[in-house]
């Protein structure tokens, strides 16, 4: 059962968000909404909501070493990275789930330094993504209301809201261990 929620978990989510950019890719482009604001994309970029996050804190750093009209790195940061990226985050999910079921040592092997240095480092991910979320819901242009990117918004908060609470619970555990 591991074995099967580790591999079979990443590959329904690529497949999914494959099957939602190809929708994307194939729908009529309107004059007042680019592609990227429409529901098939949204959907796809909100169920992966970190693996969107660091595609585009990626792309925003390449943008800035590159030439903006380099359309190769566009299509492989919005295709080939994000796909392995949202595959690499179901896989550390699975990995989460598995090891929720088993007490926090044995999950993972890192020294409780290095443990509580990544669970710092996921809280501030998830108050990222919060940020994030928050950006998406004052999004109005286009042909969209107020009302669709309310919630457009929605996965967002609740990635957030997972990893603050999952992995704030995890450092605190891990301070109280530490002082006591």
């Amino acid at each position: 059962m591991r074995l099967k929620l580790t591999v079979f978990l990443p590959i329904v989510q690529v497949v999914l968000a494959i099957c939602l950019t190809m929708s994307n890719h194939f729908r009529a482009i309107h004059i007042g909404s680019p592609p990227w604001e429409a529901p098939d994309s949204q959907l796809c970029d909100g169920l992966n909501a970190p693996a969107a996050e660091v595609r585009f804190w990626l792309l925003q750093g390449l943008l800035k070493c590159l030439p903006r009209d380099l359309f190769v790195v566009d299509i492989a940061l919005c295709t080939v990275v994000y796909f392995a990226l949202i595959a690499l985050l179901w896989y550390l999910v699975s990995l989460e789930i598995r090891g929720r079921s088993q007490p926090r040592s044995s999950a993972f092997t890192f020294s409780l330094r290095w443990r509580s240095l990544a669970d710092v480092f996921l809280v501030c991910f998830g108050g990222l993504i919060g940020y994030s979320g928050e950006l998406v819901r004052r999004h109005t242009p286009g042909l969209y209301g107020p009302t669709y990117w309310t919630l457009v918004s929605v996965p967002y908060f609740l990635w957030a809201a997972v990893l603050v609470v999952f992995y704030g619970r995890d450092l605190w555990l891990s301070q109280s261990l530490r002082s006591g």
